[in-house]
């Protein structure tokens, strides 16, 4: 059960971060209405091709509101909803043209969302000859492609713990 006074001061956040403009929509009216800005700034008249390309890149999806809405409604099925919806959408987003330093963050959403098949998309066993990467993302690199022959270069790369 959620709190009366974690959820005042989650709504508390919640509406300081949509004031701020940090992706926290105020309400799917809102989201809406930053949908239609991007269509309007970056869309408008031009081919079909550079419109899915713009929308790939700016459109968020708003997992944030309805981890909100859920958490509120203490839906937790809703919010893991949510929270997968955002991993699928993150794991298509990211994939192209993405280095393994950039794309940890989107593979540990993946992995926590079971989307399995999407890590070798994002972390390709090739990237392994290229060089040095985030020690994290070297670590995942080496373990899911089963690549002991890294494994040593990786380990000293590691914080000491």
């Amino acid at each position: 059960m959620i709190t009366a006074t974690y959820t005042q001061q989650y709504m508390k956040a919640y509406a300081d971060d949509s004031a701020k403009g940090r992706g926290h929509y105020r309400d799917v009216s809102a989201y809406l209405d930053a949908c239609r800005k991007i269509f309007d700034d970056y869309c408008d008249g031009k081919p079909a091709d550079q419109q899915v390309h713009t929308w790939r890149g700016l459109l968020r999806v708003p997992w944030k509101l309805a981890a909100h809405d859920a958490l509120l409604a203490e839906d937790m099925p809703a919010l893991n909803d949510a929270l997968f919806h955002f991993a699928a959408a993150e794991g298509c987003r990211n994939w192209t043209g993405s280095t393994p330093d950039y794309a940890y963050p989107t593979v540990k959403r993946l992995l926590a969302a079971g989307m399995f098949d999407r890590v070798p998309l994002l972390l390709p066993e090739e990237f392994l000859d290229r060089g040095a990467w985030a020690p994290m993302a070297s670590v995942v690199m080496v373990l899911w492609h089963g690549r002991e022959d890294f494994a040593p270069k990786t380990r000293r790369r590691l914080p000491p713990s």
